[in-house]
């Protein structure tokens, strides 16, 4: 959080130079298959609207959450993403 900038408390959006992705509720929950969905059309509408940013994926919700990387890689293959979303490489 130090380096990009990210505000706590933050759920989901621009936050000083990252894009908080939600993964759990506030009470740690995890979020719905269309919760997520909507959160990955969240962030492809954001990356559009700002070509000049690049947004680097990381393994969201793959920790505390406890989604596995395939399943979160699905909910992305979903939706065309615009090129300035960088998915992490495959393990």
């Amino acid at each position: 959080m130090k380096i990009h900038g990210a505000v706590y408390g933050v759920g989901e959006g621009l936050t000083g130079r990252c894009y908080a992705f939600p993964t759990l509720d506030q009470d740690l929950n995890k979020l719905t298959h269309t919760e997520l969905l909507c959160s990955v059309i969240g962030l492809r509408e954001c990356a559009t609207a700002h070509p000049e940013l690049v947004f680097l994926l990381t393994r969201v919700g793959c920790g505390l959450a406890g989604f596995s990387e395939d399943y979160m890689r699905s909910l992305f293959a979903e939706y065309a993403l615009p090129s300035n979303i960088k998915m992490p490489e495959g393990r």
